[in-house]
């Protein structure tokens, strides 16, 4: 089971990274460099203080959303991430499961491609702000599309707070990270991993 995931967690990063390599191998003629220009690159340490100040908040707002809209069960069903942990039932597997999917198939995935790489790329041409709340609107929107069926209020409430959550995860990177995702990617996966552990074994 956790070998899966290391491999699924694997195939995901592989996956949202595959078109911002192309991309960059087209323009540049080689992989060198690659990695720093998507920021994977060592941040100012406060950063860090700001990416745990982001965590509490996003885990805070947007659990607060959810409930208010009835999204609880949803997000605890079987076909969540939740749920399908609760089913593990091995607390240990479960937990490395949590940590695996909440940091790196989650976390570092979607960090490479939005605001790695598509935030980066809207600015070039819009500017920081407006290049930032397209990325946003995008995460957003592709969460809201994951759950598509649990009515309008609901997926609403999912693209608006998760697109601010989105939109401030750039602001992060921007302003304390120095260009560098892994304040994000903190922040990203400290929330992922307080979020899949409540629902699977809290609430």
């Amino acid at each position: 089971m956790v070998v899966a995931e290391i491999l699924s967690a694997a195939l995901s990063i592989l996956l949202f990274s595959l078109f911002p390599l192309g991309l960059y191998v087209g323009r540049e003629g080689t992989v060198k460099g690659f990695l720093y220009h998507l920021g994977l690159r060592r941040p100012p340490r406060e950063s860090y203080l700001y990416a745990l100040g982001l965590a509490v908040v996003s885990v805070v707002i947007s659990g607060l959303v959810y409930y208010a809209v009835g999204l609880w069960d949803v997000l605890a069903g079987p076909q969540s991430v939740s749920g399908q942990i609760r089913e593990l039932g091995i607390p240990v597997t479960a937990v490395l499961v949590i940590v695996i999917r909440a940091v790196f198939a989650t976390g570092l995935a979607e960090e490479i491609f939005f605001r790695g790489f598509l935030g980066p790329q809207f600015a070039k041409v819009v500017g920081f702000r407006a290049g930032n709340l397209i990325q946003a609107l995008v995460f957003g929107s592709v969460h809201g599309f994951l759950l598509i069926g649990i009515g309008v209020v609901s997926m609403a409430a999912v693209v608006v707070t998760t697109g601010c959550i989105g939109y401030l995860l750039g602001h992060l990177n921007e302003v304390y990270g120095r260009g560098s995702i892994i304040p994000s990617w903190t922040a990203h996966a400290l929330t992922n991993l307080v979020s899949f552990s409540l629902i699977a074994f809290v609430i």
